[in-house]
């Protein structure tokens, strides 16, 4: 597995419109800017904001992130996966123009199987929605943004997200039995004899 950490070179708004999404949509005014990044501590203090004192007095809103990706893949069997080791909150994650997946609230590491929505021989756009408008919504200072690292997996065989647990039956035997599980989805290659 190529695990490739994908920080730098993104760019950023604070701003919201469903366009921002969109393959082809002009992001050469926006900021750019390494990951991780918190866009409400770069705000002013205010006890006035939506988050409030027990909010850090800090604003929240919507942020969009765009970064673009570039391929030359011509192995059909390999898999893209991006992983965000922490995103505050209410994640949209686009790739060109088609959503990929949700993780609603923060505080917990993600990622999205990208591969049916990429383009493997040319550009690409992945852009990410995070929507920390409605305030106050926690009891302590959450940052708003792309707070943790990014990174880009391409593989041929990946362990699904959640995909490895363990769980133990309750049940009035005597004995207890534990039951391990590993879903995997693998990609095998044709063999040619």
């Amino acid at each position: 597995m190529e695990r490739q950490l994908w920080d730098a070179q993104w760019r950023f708004a604070l701003a919201d419109s469903p366009e921002m999404a969109q393959l082809y949509y002009d992001d050469s005014a926006w900021r750019v800017l390494n990951l991780p990044h918190d866009w409400a501590i770069e705000g002013n203090f205010y006890v006035k904001n939506p988050s409030g004192a027990v909010g850090g007095a800090l604003p929240g809103g919507v942020g969009w992130y765009r970064k673009r990706l570039m391929l030359t893949d011509n192995n059909e069997y390999s898999r893209y996966v991006l992983h965000f080791d922490g995103a505050f909150m209410n994640t949209s994650v686009y790739v060109n123009g088609k959503l990929v997946g949700i993780r609603p609230y923060g505080f917990i590491g993600f990622g999205f199987d990208i591969t049916p929505f990429l383009n493997k021989k040319g550009e690409n756009v992945v852009a990410v929605r995070i929507d920390n408008a409605q305030q106050p919504n926690c009891r302590w200072y959450t940052g708003c943004g792309i707070y943790r690292h990014v990174y880009l997996l391409r593989s041929m065989m990946f362990v699904l997200l959640n995909g490895a647990f363990r769980f133990c039956p309750c049940s009035k035997a005597v004995g207890l039995t534990l039951h391990s599980t590993l879903r995997l989805k693998v990609l095998l290659h044709k063999l040619v004899s």
